[in-house]
């Protein structure tokens, strides 16, 4: 019995050899590690935010003397309107806020935004003296100033990740004031005038917007605005020559480069996809 018990467990022993050297060739497994997060973002919603940045632009004078002055004084005409049709090159700083609403499908943005803004732009101009073809003293001023500017505009946007480029366009309004003076002090010839209005325009621009945080991005955006031609009257203060007089007309083109900050209302804007 000894005997049998002793042949089992070796028969046994030269069995597990060979599985266990099966065993110890086959390898182990591969254990796969979960795929990467993606972060997307998502830009549907409401936003509003601060901007700020510079401003530069031109206000260009056309028109000249009329009424008395082509009658009989047709070698000043000239001399005048060279004088009194500069353009005029201003900077300034701008500064305000904006609000809109993006909506997102795929990568294509579609959405609408409005700002307001203040403006430091103007420039002034005065000749000092200089003398006419008859050798008389004159000094020409100008002034030309935008107070505040208002757009509303769509856009159209293509987002990658956490980018958004886009195109805008539409509708600007804004405060255009322009001043015009000629003094002669020899003749008493002393013609002013002036306008402040209201005035409505286009604009068009693009940018590059960039969702930093969620929920928070940073724009940078270029817009060109054309607020038109504002026109008025220079006539004689002193009442010698009520009947001398200058129409004139002032047209503005404002460039505007800005850094915006916006905050956008609801969920999170980035969300992980496996």
């Amino acid at each position: 019995m000894r005997h049998i018990t002793q042949l089992g467990l070796a028969a046994a022993t030269a069995m597990a050899f060979p599985l266990a050297a099966q065993a110890a060739d086959i390898p182990a497994p591969v254990v796969k590690a979960p795929p990467p997060v993606v972060l997307v973002s998502s830009w549907t919603g409401f936003y509003f935010g601060a901007h700020a940045g510079g401003a530069w632009g031109s206000h260009t004078y056309s028109g000249g003397p009329a009424g008395d002055w082509v009658a009989f004084g047709p070698p000043l005409v000239p001399f005048l309107a060279a004088n009194e049709t500069p353009k005029l090159k201003s900077s300034g700083f701008v500064g305000g806020g904006q609000l809109g609403y993006n909506y997102q499908t795929g990568s294509i943005v579609w959405g609408f935004e409005a700002d307001g803004s203040g403006l430091g732009l103007k420039k002034s101009r005065n000749t000092g003296v200089i003398s006419d073809p008859f050798g008389t003293p004159s000094v020409f001023t100008e002034n030309a100033k935008v107070s505040w500017l208002a757009t509303a505009r769509p856009r159209l946007g293509l987002a990658t990740n956490n980018a958004l480029f886009f195109v805008t366009g539409g509708l600007a309004v804004g405060e255009v004031s322009s001043t015009s003076g000629l003094f002669r002090p020899l003749s008493g010839y002393n013609s002013f005038g002036s306008t402040s209005k209201t005035k409505a325009g286009w604009t068009a621009g693009g940018g590059v917007e960039y969702m930093f945080a969620s929920n928070w991005s940073v724009a940078v955006q270029y817009l060109y605005v054309d607020l038109g031609k504002v026109s008025y009257r220079t006539t004689d203060r002193s009442l010698g020559f009520p009947t001398f007089f200058e129409n004139l007309t002032t047209k503005t083109q404002v460039n505007l480069a800005t850094v915006s900050v916006n905050y956008k209302f609801g969920a999170p804007s980035v969300v992980a996809r496996y």
